[in-house]
């Protein structure tokens, strides 16, 4: 694909390249890129001036002399990247660099300096500036639940909306092929192995009728990483205009990326009210709740247009108390949680409504890691919302 310097110089900068002629330089991070961009900018230089020449841009630098020396010998990578160029271009891959003209404007809009340098693909490339809805959930989900996204993927498509997810296996992948088997377009954000990707049967006749776009942020032979994962998440929703999770526990990549969301206010978010044996969605049902058929609540997504500052109270800000007051926050629990622990208190009694449940099982259901859940568990006996028994453990 045509290339421009800019574009080679943030690749050389930001890219893992492989090969005999890679010098084993350890590329700028996404933090280190957006600072070094920025202080190019300031100083009214492009990338393409260091290909120029280096040292008459890097001069005026006060970092030490080590990174300086790093910035020089990525640059040195010239043949590495050629090599690497052509091993993509011969898979069927593209790739665009912040640099570039085409590169997705939201994701600046939204990340500022920690946008991705760079975006591989394949696919239809223009689709990544089409009006999309974000569709999350775990892997985790009921066979209920991902015939119902499936169906709402498929409402998404006739609303002409892409659907936009993270290519994993359930609630992602349901909502892709979705609106894929409808005629819908989808975009695919991947934290792994885009390479393998491309070559999947299940993608290949979609990437052929130009209805998919897969991209991802890392190397496009990159491993999984729970990390990785995890820094996926934000682009799902800064390329969306608007965001529905339909199943979430109370920990995870799909939890951690709702949370994360909000605080940063990206897009307005919806949560399934009604999703089988889900601790998260209670939990995060303080925002917009989406209830019905997949065609009700497509429609109500896309009629409303309403900022999100102007939704309900998000779930950070308080904590509701086994007496229905707004509690502080426990000095013992991790910053943050405090707010979580009404909803686990309203979730545990109905739970317990039954009969009294060993501790065993209230920690497989709630997802909690350990810690968590004996600080929650102990604050509730002593606040007596519920007993504790013992000979075996259990709560009623």
């Amino acid at each position: 694909m045509p290339t421009s310097a800019n574009s080679d110089a943030v690749l050389l900068l930001t890219a893992h390249l492989s090969g005999p002629d890679d010098n084993g330089a350890k590329p700028l991070t996404t933090k280190e890129w957006g600072d070094f961009a920025d202080w190019l900018e300031k100083r009214d230089a492009t990338p393409a001036h260091l290909l120029e020449n280096a040292d008459a841009v890097l001069g005026s630098r006060s970092d030490s002399r080590g990174t300086i020396e790093r910035i020089k010998r990525l640059l040195d990578r010239g043949s590495a990247l050629g090599l690497a160029k052509e091993r993509w271009t011969q898979a069927g891959l593209w790739w665009l660099t912040s640099a570039d003209e085409d590169y997705p404007g939201r994701l600046k809009e939204q990340l500022g300096r920690s946008t991705p340098a760079v975006l591989y693909g394949c696919g239809h490339q223009t689709l990544l500036r089409s009006r999309g809805i974000a569709v999350v959930g775990s892997r985790s989900a009921s066979a209920r639940e991902l015939s119902w996204t499936q169906a709402f993927g498929a409402a998404v498509a006739d609303a002409g909306y892409s659907v936009v997810s993270g290519g994993a296996r359930g609630i992602d992948q349901a909502a892709m092929f979705g609106a894929l088997n409808r005629g819908g377009t989808v975009i695919g954000i991947l934290a792994d192995s885009l390479l393998r990707a491309l070559t999947r049967k299940m993608y290949r006749s979609h990437l052929r009728s130009q209805n998919l776009v897969l991209i991802s942020s890392f190397h496009p032979e990159a491993g999984f990483t729970v990390g990785r994962a995890m820094q996926r998440n934000k682009y799902i929703y800064c390329l969306s205009d608007k965001a529905l999770v339909v199943h979430s526990g109370i920990k995870g990549g799909t939890w951690e990326g709702a949370i994360e969301n909000m605080k940063r206010q990206w897009v307005p978010v919806w949560v399934r009210q009604d999703s089988d044996d889900s601790p998260g969605n209670t939990a995060l049902l303080s925002v917009h709740q989406a209830q019905g058929p997949p065609q009700e609540v497509i429609q109500q997504i896309c009629a409303s247009d309403q900022p999100l500052e102007s939704q309900a109270t998000p779930i950070q800000h308080q904590s509701v108390a086994s007496s229905g007051q707004v509690a502080a926050e426990s000095p013992h629990e991790p910053a943050g949680n405090a707010d979580l622990y009404g909803h686990f208190i309203q979730s545990l009694r109905k739970r317990l409504a039954n009969g009294a449940i060993k501790k065993s099982e209230l920690e497989s259901h709630y997802g909690l890691v350990k810690k968590q859940f004996d600080i929650w568990i102990k604050r509730a006996v002593e606040e007596k919302a519920v007993i504790r028994k013992e000979r075996p453990v259990r709560f009623e």
